[in-house]
């Protein structure tokens, strides 16, 4: 077996608003980690705890929106609890592969505040 990924940063935090931008933030965090920017990111998927948090995420990075959940999101692929991390990464790298990209960016939004991001590159 040969490593198709690897990750390059993980990120997570909790910030006291309400208002879902600890996903955004650590999506920053996890892109200044790894040393890319939003320009550099040929997949992005944004897990949809919560319906709106692709669309902040997109805004709040000045994404392509063509890259964005390219296959749907957790809305049309499934959000099991527990899962939904494996999930995306491993629709990101097959995303990667058939678009032949190198970087794509996880973000997971969480209640309360809370937020991870992690960054994947192809090998």
């Amino acid at each position: 077996m040969r490593p198709i990924g690897r990750i390059l940063a993980a990120t997570q935090a909790a910030v006291r608003s309400p208002r879902l931008t600890a996903g955004v933030q650590e999506a920053r965090d996890a892109l200044a980690r790894a040393g890319i920017t939003a320009a550099d990111l040929d997949v992005v998927e944004a897990n949809e705890s919560f319906a709106v948090s692709p669309l902040l995420v997109e805004r709040e990075l000045g994404l392509d929106p063509d890259i964005v959940n390219p296959c749907g999101g957790s809305v049309a692929t499934g959000h099991p609890l527990g899962a939904s991390g494996g999930t995306i990464l491993v629709n990101a790298l097959d995303q990667l592969a058939r678009v032949d990209g190198e970087f794509a960016l996880l973000v997971i939004p969480g209640g309360l505040g809370l937020g991870a991001a992690v960054v994947v590159q192809r090998v």
